[in-house]
C-alpha cells in the first residue's frame, strides 16, 4: 500500500485521520467486518514489510465517485459477491367464521310433520262437540194423549197442539245445529288442507337444503378459505477477496458511508514508498475503501462444496501472531519515511512460504 494513503484510527481515545506511515503499533485502525458488512475498528499488530525509498509499481483504482486508491497487484481487495437468498415461508392466515354468520337450528326452526308446527308442538284442531245440540226426545210428549186417556176431551187437544209446537221448535233447533256442524266440518277441512300444503312446501325446502330437522344441530356456513401472503426472501450481501490484478472495470468495491460502488478505471502507476500493515481483523480502510491486509493469496478448493478463501488463509496463518500480540508489542513501533528499507518480518516470510501463490 502507498504510505501516503489515508486511514482512520483511534489513538489515546481520539479519532483521527492519519497517513499509513503515521500509524503506531497498538492503534485501533478502521477496517471492515465481513459478517455485518460494516466498518469496524481493530488493532494494528505488525508491519510485515516497509520500503520508503524504492520505486514501487502500483495499480491505480478509480471509483465512479472519483475516489482513487493505489495498491500493489498482489494485494487482496474486497469486492461484492453474489447475493445470498434465504427463502421465507408464506404467511397463512386461517379463515375465520364470524359469529353473526352462524345460524343455530333450535326453537326458531319450524319442524314440519304430521300434526306439528313451530318447535314440533302438536297443533290441536278445533273439536266441535255436537252432543250439546241434540234435541231432547219429545216422543213421550207427542204420545201424551195415550198416556192420559182419563183427561177430559176438552183439555187433550190443547195439550197435543202445544206438544206439536214444541216438537216443531225442537226440529228447527236440530236443523240449525246440523247446519253449524256442516260449517264446522267445512272449516276443519280447509284448515287441514292448508296444513298439508305447508307441510309439503316445508318438506321440499328442507330436502333441497339438506338440513337436518333435529332441533339441536347447528347450521354452519362454509369456512372461508385461508389467506396466503407470500413473504419475500431475506437477501444477504456477501463479499469476496480477490487480488487487485484480477479486477475489471465494473467490479463492485466497498466504500465507507457509500456502500458498494462501481470501479470505473484501472491504470498502472509507479510511486516511491511501500508498506504492509497487519491488523487483528485482517482488513483496513484505505481512502475509505475496504482492503485486505494480506497479499498474494488465492482461493483453494478443499471439497466440492467447501473452499478455503484467500482471506481465511491469511487469518489462519496470522492467528498465532494475533494471539501473541495481545501480550507483547512488536518492533517498528513507528515508521519514519526517512528510515532505511526494513527487511520483511520473519513471520511474514514464513507465512509467504506456506500460503503464498507460487509464481
Amino acid at each position: 500500500m502507498s504510505p501516503d494513503s489515508l486511514t482512520i484510527a483511534i489513538r489515546s481515545g481520539q479519532i483521527m485521520t492519519l497517513r499509513l506511515d503515521e500509524l503506531i503499533l497498538g492503534d485501533l485502525v478502521l477496517g471492515f467486518d465481513e459478517k455485518t458488512q460494516e466498518p469496524a475498528f481493530s488493532k494494528l499488530i505488525l508491519w510485515v514489510e516497509t520500503d520508503f525509498r524504492g520505486s514501487i509499481k502500483y495499480t491505480l483504482l478509480e471509483l465512479e465517485d472519483g475516489t482513487k486508491l493505489m495498491v500493489k497487484g498482489d494485494q487482496l481487495i474486497i469486492v461484492r459477491g453474489p447475493d445470498i437468498h434465504i427463502p421465507q415461508p408464506d404467511l397463512i392466515i386461517p379463515g375465520v367464521v364470524e359469529d353473526d354468520d352462524v345460524t343455530v337450528m333450535g326453537d326458531d326452526v319450524t319442524t314440519v310433520g304430521e300434526g306439528t308446527t313451530k318447535s314440533g308442538s302438536a297443533t290441536p284442531l278445533p273439536d266441535y262437540d255436537s252432543g250439546d245440540d241434540e234435541p231432547p226426545d219429545y216422543d213421550a210428549i207427542s204420545t201424551a194423549g195415550s198416556v192420559a186417556p182419563s183427561v177430559a176431551p176438552s183439555v187433550a187437544p190443547s195439550r197435543r197442539s202445544r206438544a206439536q209446537s214444541r216438537s216443531s221448535r225442537a226440529q228447527s233447533r236440530s236443523s240449525r245445529a246440523q247446519s253449524r256442524r256442516s260449517r264446522a266440518q267445512s272449516i276443519a277441512g280447509t284448515v287441514l288442507s292448508a296444513a298439508g300444503t305447508l307441510a309439503s312446501a316445508a318438506g321440499t325446502a328442507l330436502s333441497t337444503d339438506n338440513v337436518s330437522q333435529t332441533s339441536e344441530a347447528p347450521l354452519l356456513p362454509p369456512k372461508p378459505p385461508d389467506i396466503i401472503i407470500p413473504q419475500p426472501d431475506i437477501v444477504l450481501t456477501s463479499s469476496n477477496f480477490v487480488m487487485t490484478k484480477t479486477l475489471q472495470p465494473g467490479d463492485i468495491l466497498y466504500k465507507r458511508n457509500v456502500g458498494y460502488i462501481e470501479l470505473k478505471e484501472i491504470s498502472p502507476v509507479t510511486q516511491k514508498g511501500f508498506c504492509r500493515p497487519i491488523t487483528t481483523s485482517g482488513t483496513i480502510l484505505i481512502n475509505n475503501v475496504a482492503v485486505s491486509c494480506y497479499h498474494n493469496l488465492k482461493e483453494k478448493t478443499i471439497t466440492e462444496d467447501k473452499v478455503f478463501s484467500a482471506q481465511q488463509q491469511g487469518r489462519v496463518g496470522y492467528a498465532p501472531l494475533v494471539f501473541f500480540r495481545k501480550f507483547f508489542k512488536g518492533n517498528v513501533a513507528h515508521l519514519n519515511p526517512m528510515d532505511e528499507p526494513e527487511e520483511p518480518h520473519c513471520y511474514g516470510v514464513l507465512f509467504n512460504k506456506i500460503f503464498r501463490v507460487k509464481k
